[in-house]
């Protein structure tokens, strides 16, 4: 008896307690900040969206689509960051059709610049996520060289090389703004520097009369392909050794030359070992440029 006297409150006040539990897990939950990205969460997937340099690569991961798969929403979240302030320095923002796009600068640390490299990324590269465009920044400046890299158009994962290619005409009114901001502060020695697709593009541009008198040279990492007979500007090739296609699309390039009647003074440079993206050997590319531009302003 004393012990059944002693375990009834017991009892009910468990009871009572599970009752109020169960009515608050029944209110309807008030809205919560988590709903939406957290700022950290849209940085994160903005500096990963689309980083591999072939659309097409991307094209069947429809299982992994998000909010940053819809048309233009890399971008946006990309102005976002800026607008925060958390791309670090030398991040700004141009103009092209009255649409504002990203970019990076890097003025020449000792006015006036001996020249700007202009840097074309290849397709869905976000520029925080391409770490030559951050060697560059760091090596070039010291030896009089601006950097200016242009943020292109970022397409959904699901796009192939088509999509690209129709948005082709938006990429090059960008690098017209991009040239036009070089002009104005005085830069007329402009060498356009393309980064795998975005070397294909910067060939055609180029050829089609891109930046004028303007720009002076023409340099291009990793796998490309563009007719370049009609290109008569000095180039550079920075060919990654362990890739077969981008070798063999250098070699076809040495080929088609052949006969010509203006061939440019053509620079090859074959990396043993490097990977398709050079991983590891920004610095190495940056200095490879910096004495090939120095080459050329001595010649």
């Amino acid at each position: 008896m004393p012990a059944r006297t002693f375990l009834q409150p017991t009892l009910l006040l468990l009871a009572l307690a599970g009752a109020i539990h169960g009515s608050r897990a029944a209110e309807p939950a008030a809205p919560d900040a988590a709903a939406a990205p957290a700022p950290s969460a849209v940085d994160a997937a903005a500096g990963d969206a689309a980083t591999d340099a072939s659309p097409t690569a991307a094209s069947g991961d429809d299982a992994a689509a998000g909010p940053l798969d819809e048309p233009g929403a890399a971008e946006r979240a990309l102005l976002a960051r800026f607008e925060r302030g958390t791309l670090g320095p030398g991040y700004l923002t141009l103009e092209s059709a009255g649409t504002p796009f990203l970019a990076r600068y890097e003025p020449a640390e000792e006015a006036p610049a001996s020249a700007a490299v202009l840097v074309v990324p290849g397709h869905g590269v976000v520029l925080p996520a391409e770490p030559l465009v951050d060697a560059l920044a760091s090596d070039l400046p010291p030896a009089r060289l601006a950097v200016l890299a242009v943020q292109l158009p970022v397409l959904p994962r699901t796009a192939e090389l088509i999509d690209y290619q129709a948005a082709e005409s938006v990429a090059r009114a960008r690098l017209e703004a991009a040239l036009a901001r070089l002009r104005a502060d005085g830069i007329d020695n402009i060498v356009v520097l393309g980064l795998d697709a975005g070397a294909a593009l910067a060939a055609r541009a180029l050829v089609d009369g891109l930046g004028g008198g303007a720009v002076s040279a023409f340099a291009a990492r990793g796998r490309w392909e563009a007719d370049v007979s009609a290109l008569t500007l000095p180039r550079l090739e920075l060919v990654p050794d362990s890739d077969p296609t981008a070798r063999a699309q250098a070699d076809a390039r040495a080929r088609s030359a052949r006969g010509e009647r203006v061939t440019p003074a053509v620079r090859r440079r074959d990396y043993p070992g490097a990977r398709r993206d050079f991983a590891g050997l920004e610095h190495a590319l940056a200095r490879e440029l910096r004495g090939w531009l120095h080459a050329l302003a001595a010649s």
